[in-house]
């Protein structure tokens, strides 16, 4: 889990505030990541005074150190990866870096990475596609300094993809984890994390005792594929940047739990 530690110095009038700390997914930011970077994960600090949100960044500012954030690392992540947080500065639109990460362990033993933040906003910690034909400009060292991003591609490889499950079968009201891994088809072409997809999403529903079956209109949603640190299975026989991921939440359509269902399929 996601938390924050907060001298109460550090933040003016914290006595009447509210804190609201937030997970987000590497669906789920602000805005888009530059090219060739990968969220590894991310948070949403708020603070709200009387109801109101207050500003983000230095319209909020924390004192130098005063207020750090704790975010938990997934497996794929290794000690010597070089993470870079960057804050997302909404006036302008960019995404902007903080103080160096530190990696260290939760009391459970859990990987995690530590950082300070200068204001409420939007967090992520991200690391940079490692294969040289997509990997970005690697900004210097402090905080305060704009992320950038590799160069759009002049043509995009043809992808294919395996899509699995998490749970693979969910109730009617229920929800799983879709895992995209997405190839190129040739296996060596590199494509930059950040490279956006869409998905379409049809359902079929089979009513109990033979009443016949159900077609919910096709749904299509706008995806990111992200380059994280692949497993042998799933790299396959592709080069580290021709292979990525994306990750969605699937649910059965409202439909699935006002009918009596022998079963339904997403396709």
């Amino acid at each position: 889990l996601v938390a924050v530690e907060i001298d109460p110095a550090a933040v003016p009038g914290s006595d009447d505030l509210e804190v609201r700390l937030s997970s987000l997914g590497n669906q789920g930011l602000t805005d888009f990541l530059p090219l060739g970077w990968t969220p590894v994960a991310a948070a949403e600090l708020r603070l709200e005074a009387a109801g109101t949100v207050l500003p983000e960044g230095e319209a909020s500012a924390f004192a130098a150190d005063g207020v750090r954030l704790e975010l938990p690392l997934p497996d794929w992540v290794e000690p010597s990866d070089h993470l870079i947080a960057v804050r997302y500065q909404l006036a302008a639109g960019l995404w902007l870096t903080l103080a160096d990460v530190e990696q260290t362990h939760a009391s459970g033993g859990e990987a995690i990475a530590r950082v300070s933040l200068v204001g409420p906003g939007t967090v992520a910690i991200v690391v940079a596609d490692s294969d040289v034909a997509t990997a970005p400009p690697i900004p210097e060292q402090g905080g305060g300094v704009g992320l950038l991003g590799t160069t759009l591609p002049e043509a995009f490889p043809e992808l294919e993809a395996e899509l699995s499950l998490d749970p693979p079968v969910v109730l009617a009201t229920g929800n799983a984890t879709a895992r995209v891994v997405a190839r190129s088809v040739d296996r060596t072409t590199a494509w930059p994390s950040g490279l956006a997809v869409q998905v379409y999403l049809e359902e079929k529903l089979i009513l109990a005792g033979g009443a016949g079956q159900l077609l919910e209109a096709p749904f299509s949603a706008d995806l990111v594929l992200y380059h994280p640190r692949l497993d042998p299975a799933e790299q396959g026989s592709n080069t580290i940047g021709s292979a990525g991921v994306l990750e969605f939440k699937v649910s059965p359509s409202e439909r699935a739990a006002q009918v009596l269902l022998d079963v339904g399929w997403e396709s």
